[in-house]
């Protein structure tokens, strides 16, 4: 998946394997990419879905799911409303700041999105946050 892809039908899959463990996933979800430079938006692809959970004994998750956390400390964080060009520049921006403060280079991008109107004729009004672990 990249931040083009639809993510409800991703999100749905996830949501589905953790109804069957007997949690419910959280409104607020998620997804994580490497940081890294990238040419364009089309060449950002995410590594992981995720979402809060209310219970963390899962026994029978399905391949590829699993539970982990996202490391506790202070985030560098940029927020937007989502377009196609205002996803890579904001996210070029937040690169650039997070290399001239010299952070290490091994690190994830955490996304969310919020909805910014809950109307179905703005489909695509989001607010998106991208947040890189700086401590």
């Amino acid at each position: 998946m990249t931040p083009l892809d639809q993510h409800n039908l991703n999100f749905r899959g996830l949501a589905i394997a953790l109804e069957k463990e007997g949690t419910v996933m959280a409104p607020l979800c998620g997804c994580m990419y490497p940081l890294k430079s990238y040419e364009s938006i089309e060449k950002f692809h995410y590594s992981s879905l995720y979402t809060s959970i209310s219970k963390t004994d899962l026994t029978s998750l399905p391949l590829g799911v699993y539970v982990d956390s996202i490391p506790e400390g202070m985030y560098m964080c940029i927020t937007f409303k989502w377009s196609k060009t205002g996803y890579y520049d904001h996210f070029c921006k937040l690169k650039e700041a997070y290399d001239l403060l010299g952070y290490p280079t091994e690190n994830n991008v955490y996304e969310v999105s919020l909805p910014n109107n809950y109307a179905s004729s703005n489909d695509e009004d989001f607010i998106t946050e991208l947040q890189i672990q700086i401590n």
